[in-house]
């Protein structure tokens, strides 16, 4: 655990100045680190660090984290659609998942594998994530907007190889369900709006 902690304050002390309310999370996530009690807990506290490494850079604050068999930590990552160029692929779980499978070079798929994100994932990553036929996938705070984990309207055979996979909410201390939420509220409405949309990003938070 002093292994895993030390590299998320590594993380946290390596981040650029902070608006106040980006800050606070900040400190929050600092304040946790004695109360993470579990593997979840401190998986899915890593990967709101990268949530917030990637709302620090102006992108969708949404971070993610891929663990070992042994628990290790292999890769992580955090969404870059908006830096340092538009790519709509690089959500937060294409970016591990990339980098994964270019670590590892295998003609196996990383069953063993577990992944977790900060935040429920949309339909493009669940997908790539079904694809990859990683083992197990956990999210920290559920999407109201976007995400599908419970969508009834999942194709079938998505919905049929889902069922060899564990794909899940984290079970994790909510204050992070909480500090998850905010991050991705603080910058959506304006990247929304260079793609053409819009969204109350508060509504149900």
């Amino acid at each position: 655990m002093k292994k895993i902690t030390t590299k998320g304050l590594q993380w946290l002390d390596s981040l650029p100045p902070l608006p106040s309310k980006m800050e606070s999370c900040k400190t929050d996530l600092i304040k946790l680190v004695d109360s993470l009690s579990s593997k979840h807990d401190m998986f899915s506290w890593l990967s709101v660090i990268q949530a917030l490494i990637a709302s620090s850079i102006k992108t969708f604050g949404v971070g993610a984290i891929i663990v070992d068999p042994n628990d290790e930590i292999i890769v992580e990552g955090h969404n870059q659609v908006f830096n340092p160029y538009f790519r709509s692929d690089l959500h937060a779980e294409m970016t591990v998942l990339n980098a994964l499978e270019n670590l590892r070079k295998s003609d196996e798929p990383p069953i063993n594998y577990t992944l977790y994100t900060s935040l429920e994932p949309c339909m493009m990553c669940l997908g790539r994530t079904i694809f990859s036929r990683i083992g197990h996938l956990y999210f920290v705070a559920k999407d109201l907007h976007g995400g599908v984990i419970n969508n009834s309207h999942i194709p079938f055979t998505l919905a049929n190889l889902m069922e060899q996979q564990v794909i899940q909410e984290a079970v994790c201390h909510v204050t992070l369900k909480e500090i998850s939420s905010k991050i991705v509220a603080f910058t959506v409405q304006q990247l929304i709006d260079k793609l053409g949309g819009t969204i109350d990003v508060m509504k149900n938070r």
